[in-house]
């Protein structure tokens, strides 16, 4: 009879025993769902799902509360496998004491890490999205029957973690996060490269200034404020712009913008020798070089303009900068009626030769050729020349930088137009 019944407890010990274990291995499954679900397909289980609002909102808005939940469970039914395990071992093998608790502690831990852990969580990885939603019911369950004791233990953690300096995590994704995950999925070929990069140009719109991208002021075509309308509209079909600049007694006092449909549409063709374009000019928006140009991106879309005149720190006018340049460092270059024709600012003759347009960006000129400028203030490759000519470059100036020569090939009294960098032979070329 005693050896009926001692067949009998350890039958029923082994089925606490592996029940224990299901429900460790059960909320090992859901503690690595919870965690990897994508927020796109929580979204979707919340539009087809019933009953479950509460729960998916915690998911998504505190998963802190959800995930103890599970633990306080996983770890009930880890104590559980441990003690009933350890009561197996000494009946089993004849043994007790400590030497029992040491072999039902390896074992179960052994069984515990295969069965409870590993085995659930790469089967959560692999299928837990689409399994999550039918096991829904019991993670609701469990929800509310812990919810007094997960509310317990957040408050003692909160209240630890206080004292020892930890402030809680906000949950916001960094920039860093995106952008490593932008570069994991570039490496892996899922999106299209052109994507990707306008991703990264997005981010990049902080980081930018407004002088790197206008126009500068030698380039810009402006004219006077008591020009006729007869006078301008001459002008217009000569440049081909839809838009210039209006100043009054000197070039850099911009007052307003003139729009060459204002020109078709409010001035009577009879009148148009007589009358001044100043009755014509619109509202015109000033910037700053020093903004960022998500900064300039805002200004635009709060004044609802598409240009800007801008200003340096004197408030003198150094160029002008339209929402196309800005667009430009998201998408790619936009050929606009500042732009007559696409040139490329780099361009090999051959692997020891390039030409260099003068508003190459010195960026540019380090990601082709590798020289380093970060020393220098300067921008574009006519700044650097000015810097280290000390004056205004001239057509067949030369310079020597970091095993290169520079040849000012193309140039007015005011701006570089074309370098031609040519690499040095190096000893072993000689050789």
């Amino acid at each position: 009879m005693s050896e009926m019944f001692s067949y009998s407890l350890l039958a029923t010990q082994i089925s606490i025993f592996v029940a224990a274990l299901a429900v460790y291995a059960l909320f090992s499954f859901l503690e690595t769902s919870v965690t990897a679900l994508r927020l796109f397909k929580l979204k979707e289980i919340s539009r087809t799902t019933d009953g479950y609002k509460s729960l998916i909102n915690s998911i998504e808005h505190n998963p802190r509360r959800v995930l103890i939940t599970i633990l306080i469970m996983s770890t009930l039914a880890g104590v559980v496998a441990a003690n009933v395990f350890e009561k197996i071992v000494r009946s089993t093998l004849d043994v007790g004491g400590t030497f029992s608790i040491l072999i039902a502690g390896a074992l179960t831990t052994i069984a515990i890490a295969i069965f409870g852990e590993i085995l659930p969580k790469n089967f959560a990885q692999a299928y837990g999205e689409n399994l999550f939603k039918s096991t829904l019911w019991i993670t609701n369950i469990f929800y509310y029957l812990c919810y007094p004791f997960a509310t317990l233990l957040i408050k003692v953690s909160n209240k630890m973690e206080s004292s020892i300096g930890i402030e809680e995590s906000n949950g916001v994704v960094t920039e860093t996060e995106i952008r490593f995950l932008i570069d994991t999925v570039k490496k892996k070929g899922v999106i299209e490269p052109e994507k990707l990069n306008m991703l990264n140009s997005i981010f990049d719109l902080g980081s930018t200034k407004v002088r790197e991208i206008m126009v500068p002021g030698t380039q810009m075509w402006s004219i006077k404020v008591d020009t006729t309308v007869d006078q301008a509209m001459s002008q217009f079909c000569k440049y081909q712009f839809s838009r210039v600049p209006v100043y009054k007694d000197r070039q850099d006092n911009i007052v307003g913008m003139l729009h060459l449909k204002d020109l078709l549409f409010k001035c009577p063709v009879d009148q148009q020798k007589e009358f001044s374009v100043e009755g014509l000019l619109r509202p015109i928006l000033f910037t700053n070089e020093h903004i960022k140009i998500n900064q300039l991106l805002r200004e635009f879309r709060q004044e609802r303009m598409h240009i800007a005149i801008v200003l340096n720190e004197f408030g003198s006018v150094v160029g002008l900068v339209t929402l196309e340049d800005v667009l430009e460092e998201i998408v790619g270059d936009i050929q606009d009626e500042y732009e007559s024709t696409i040139i490329k600012p780099i361009v090999a003759r051959n692997a020891t030769e390039w030409i260099v347009q003068g508003s190459a960006n010195l960026e540019d000129l380090y990601d082709d050729l590798g020289l380093n400028f970060d020393k220098f203030d300067a921008l574009t490759l006519s700044g650097f020349l000015t810097t280290q000519l000390q004056r205004l470059p001239q057509k067949d100036d030369n310079l020597v930088y970091e095993g290169y020569i520079f040849t000012v090939e193309k140039a007015t009294k005011k701006r570089v137009l074309s370098v031609l960098i040519k690499k040095m032979p190096s000893n072993k070329d000689k050789d």
